[in-house]
């Protein structure tokens, strides 16, 4: 469960609409992924080369697969946005254009320092 509302674990990364972008670790697989308000427009690679729009609501939150350091690129599991189902998705980070995408990584009890505590 989150800590708070916001917190899933150690911040990685936070890019505020590619006006204010911190990474203190490499994204990695299993880390965890929220969007507020994310809303993303860029091209898709490729020979066409076909523009796109991504919208998120309020509050997203994702799982990462696998991380492109080179394009800035997420690939992670997603449930719930327009169906029930489990699918994966693909997120260019340098296409943010509002809203905010935050990484975290899920770290033990014992690294927040509650070691002792049930």
């Amino acid at each position: 469960h989150p800590v708070g509302t916001r917190a899933f674990g150690a911040l990685v990364y936070a890019n505020l609409a590619n006006a204010s972008v911190m990474q203190f670790d490499e994204i990695r697989a299993g880390d965890i992924v929220t969007l507020r308000n994310a809303k993303f427009e860029g091209k898709h690679s490729g020979p066409m080369h076909q523009k796109y729009k991504q919208d998120l609501g309020a509050g997203h939150v994702a799982i990462v697969a696998e991380w492109d350091g080179t394009r800035k690129k997420v690939r992670a599991w997603e449930q719930g946005r327009e169906k029930a189902k489990v699918r994966m998705e693909s997120f260019r980070l340098g296409d943010l254009k509002s809203g905010e995408v935050r990484v975290w990584r899920v770290v033990g009890r014992e690294w927040v320092g509650w070691e002792g505590e049930a």
